[in-house]
């Protein structure tokens, strides 16, 4: 709310906004084209990843890995985000190391009590800081390298990598443990956050946990300052065409609509490609290819990675591809069905030029001809014909 505020303080005054982990919003207004963005990926020179551990509570992992902390002459963070009870967390941490200098930092403290607990801890003189998500943001400590985090299901992805970034911020090897408890049934959605930080640990890692983060929590609405809303109820892959869609209108690139129906299932055979990943990322390719020469790099693209295709994935490849030149032949509907195919354009379109086979029967708005795979392919072989784009057996 704060930066809309300023915007609308300013309207005219150009904006760049910086972050590691933009929130759902922003990030899917970048993605989708309202805003530019750009990603820096370059780490600084000789530093390194943070090792990332995420289980449940273990108290001999917690001692390996302070001891070992401290005997290299660093300082541990450990972020407990409840004030309630962080004394308690307190009183634990001295029983298990009672020799070591500890302290607690949290936002209910007085601000001189508070600012000298912070340059004690700087200065070194502090072994172990036990405060809240208070310390997320703008802390660089050099000798600080083990960030521990108690009760991490209850955090967010962008809140975990925030408190990552307090560590490792020179070239000692640092580590971050993550623990929840041995007794609580985690949501799916924490589930899904606590595996995403445990697999995003390279440097550079923020874009990419952020697009997970998106996806976990969903794009938000467009108008206003919700992070998270209604792309949900649609489905993020579709909200996001609709969106693409008003937004080329609004630029003037728009291509015109076709619709386009199927009859009969149609899918990429398991025994062609039996990894899961894989068939799913190639449907994700096929419905965002929109320009033939999209369709045929991805048609070669697939036919050297993985061999001759079969007849259903071929079919696809060719829906594909139809769906991409209908609109510049002025097709407005596409029928396929079992047994016999249909498209319709408006009248004088350069649908009329098409060459079809012989068994095709030309009507006032558009055409009617077998169905199934090989109807597909006809209409294929003349969209080809006619764009001069081929896809090669």
């Amino acid at each position: 709310m704060h930066k809309e505020h300023l915007k609308k303080i300013a309207p005219g005054v150009d904006v760049l906004m910086l972050s590691a982990t933009p929130i759902p919003r922003s990030l899917s207004l970048s993605i989708s084209g309202i805003r530019d963005f750009s990603v820096l990926q370059t780490p600084p020179q000789r530093r390194l990843p943070v090792i990332t551990v995420v289980r449940s509570w273990a108290e001999d992992l917690l001692k390996n890995a302070v001891l070992r902390e401290k005997n290299r002459g660093g300082q541990v963070f450990f972020v407990h985000n409840r004030i309630h009870d962080i004394q308690d967390r307190a009183v634990m941490l001295k029983r298990l190391f009672p020799k070591f200098n500890i302290a607690v930092a949290h936002s209910r403290m007085s601000e001189a009590l508070l600012e000298k607990t912070m340059m004690q801890f700087s200065l070194g003189q502090i072994d172990i800081l036990i405060c809240t998500t208070i310390v997320e943001s703008g802390l660089d400590i050099p000798m600080a390298n083990t960030l521990i985090v108690d009760d991490a299901h209850e955090l967010g992805l962008a809140q975990m990598y925030q408190l990552r970034g307090r560590v490792g911020r020179r070239e000692e090897q640092a580590y971050a443990f993550l623990f929840y408890p041995e007794d609580v049934k985690l949501t799916v959605e924490a589930s899904e956050r606590l595996e995403a930080i445990a697999q995003l640990d390279e440097l550079g890692a923020g874009y990419q946990l952020a697009q997970r983060d998106l996806q976990i929590r969903g794009a938000g609405d467009l108008i206003g300052v919700s992070q998270h809303g209604n792309a949900t109820r649609v489905g993020y892959q579709k909200y996001c065409d609709l969106l693409a869609e008003e937004i080329a209108k609004i630029k003037g690139g728009a291509k015109a609509h076709v619709e386009l129906e199927i009859g009969f299932p149609a899918s990429i055979p398991g025994n062609y490609l039996p990894q899961e990943n894989l068939r799913v990322t190639l449907y994700r390719r096929l419905l965002k290819a929109d320009s033939a020469p999209e369709v045929v790099s991805l048609y070669e693209e697939t036919r050297d990675r993985f061999g001759k295709m079969p007849q259903g994935l071929k079919f696809l490849f060719n829906i594909a591809l139809i769906r991409a030149i209908a609109p510049d032949l002025n097709i407005t509907k596409i029928l396929i069905g079992r047994d016999e195919c249909i498209f319709q354009g408006i009248p004088d379109g350069e649908w009329r030029n098409l060459k079809l086979p012989s068994m095709w029967m030309r009507r006032l708005d558009g055409f009617l001809g077998p169905g199934g795979f090989v109807g597909t392919a006809a209409i294929s072989g003349a969209f080809q014909q006619k764009t001069d784009v081929h896809l090669v057996e």
